[in-house]
């Protein structure tokens, strides 16, 4: 279990490795300015150059982002850092399209000569090495970018999405191809060196993190599925056996990603937090009918193989030992976090477990919120009805929880639902730092 002190290490190191990162970034940036400085190329070229390095970078920092790297998860989350790889890459993916536009227009002879443009870019794509190779990274980039837009992400299945995002990985090999070939900054020398460290760095900690640690962390523990207990009408409970499961050091409120080996199961891996962590080497996972992989969870047979990758989840139990109260608020499949939390601080301190849900039916793991009702002060509120009834707001929860000042308040639901909740908190005058909230969205 991690203490306080251990947490703050965590921060340091965490910070530590995004300044190496920022370092690295700034010599790449004054090898470039010394690159251009000491060319004969005009300004429109230059300010390609520098729109090409900081955004080829800028993806090398989002791929790192969601490497896995242990130093920055476990610092922040990794809910938080798809946030922030969601947010931030629109930008370092502008940046490559103004380099190929800036790139062009230099080659084309200017802004004077608009029509030259196009048979300026085939000119470059039929002579100039592994350009080519670099307008299909390009190509790739923009798709995988317009199916990350909102819009477009909710008319495709997850599957769809992952898998365009599969190419990412061939679109930043295409584009490094050129960077070191045609000239520029990392043509030669050090620069080439540095600049071939920081792709070899970036795809070796996702190779290790994302496919060689799961791998042989699943083949050593050895998980099988024991069982599947339907828990409400939309909600399953999967029971998962092994060895040494203790040793995964499961926190209270964290999750893994799951594979299974069985049909729609096994192509790619879908979040599931731990409801029951591991006793007598069994843990168990709580999972909504979503459709696609999630409702398929419901049929799966029991001795079907697993495979993980996690655990993940900064939102854990460790948070509540600097305060005198916990308030834990569930909305829909969000209990399942939230009960593996109740039970890790409930002989602790005082809890107050709020859970929402639209009706009685859709009310997931009754028996473990039960046996939360006996223990001493812990109070479980489950809330069935309408947003109308229940509406989540500082006014409703103020009269519900009381003060929660000093309290370290968990939320775990849909976005929307964490957005209200958070901003309640936000009203009561519960500090920022004590809100701990857990995103699952992609």
């Amino acid at each position: 279990m991690k203490t306080k002190r251990d947490t703050r290490r965590l921060d340091r190191r965490a910070l530590l490795a995004l300044c190496g990162v920022g370092l690295i970034g700034g010599i790449l940036l004054g090898l470039t300015l010394l690159n251009l400085a000491s060319a004969s190329g005009t300004w429109i070229y230059n300010m390609s150059v520098l729109a090409a390095v900081v955004g080829s970078y800028g993806i090398l920092i989002m791929l790192l982002l969601i490497s896995r790297l242990p130093i920055i998860e476990r610092a922040y989350g990794q809910d938080r850092l798809v946030v922030w790889h969601k947010r931030y890459a629109p930008w370092a993916l502008w940046l490559i399209i103004a380099h190929v536009f800036l790139v062009v227009l230099d080659a084309a002879g200017g802004f004077s000569a608009i029509s030259g443009w196009f048979s300026a870019l085939w000119n470059d794509v039929l002579t100039m090495e592994w350009v080519f190779a670099a307008l299909i990274g390009l190509i790739l980039f923009f798709v995988a970018g317009i199916t990350s837009w909102n819009r477009a992400r909710k008319h495709l299945k997850h599957e769809t999405w992952w898998t365009i995002h599969l190419y990412m990985y061939l679109a930043v090999a295409f584009s490094f191809l050129h960077q070191v070939e045609i000239g520029g900054p990392f043509a030669d020398g050090f620069g080439k060196v540095l600049w071939a460290a920081c792709y070899g760095v970036v795809f070796g900690m996702i190779a290790w993190y994302r496919v060689a640690v799961p791998y042989l962390r699943s083949r050593k523990h050895k998980l099988t599925v024991e069982k599947v207990i339907r828990e409400s009408d939309d909600v399953v409970s999967v029971v998962v056996r092994g060895s040494q499961l203790r040793k995964l050091k499961v926190a209270p409120g964290q999750f893994f990603n799951w594979r299974f080996d069985a049909p729609g199961l096994a192509y790619e891996s879908h979040p599931y937090s731990v409801s029951g962590t591991p006793v007598n080497d069994r843990m168990r996972i709580s999972v909504k009918n979503l459709g696609d992989a999630s409702g398929a969870l419901a049929s799966i047979k029991p001795g079907t193989r697993a495979y993980i990758e996690g655990p993940y989840g900064a939102s854990t139990d460790a948070h509540s030992r600097d305060t005198k109260r916990t308030v834990l608020i569930a909305g829909g499949i969000g209990i399942s976090p939230i009960i593996s939390l109740a039970r890790a601080i409930a002989d602790k301190q005082p809890v107050d477990l709020v859970y929402r849900v639209s009706n009685n039916a859709e009310v997931a793991l009754r028996a473990d919120l039960e046996a939360l009702e006996e223990i001493p002060y812990v109070r479980v509120h489950i809330l069935p009805g309408s947003r109308a009834i229940y509406p989540m707001d500082s006014q409703m929860l103020g009269t519900l929880l009381g003060d929660v000042r000093n309290a370290a308040v968990y939320i775990c639901g849909p976005n929307a639902f964490n957005e209200t909740v958070h901003g309640a908190f936000k009203k009561l005058g519960t500090p920022a730092e004590n809100v701990h909230i857990e995103h699952f969205d992609w």
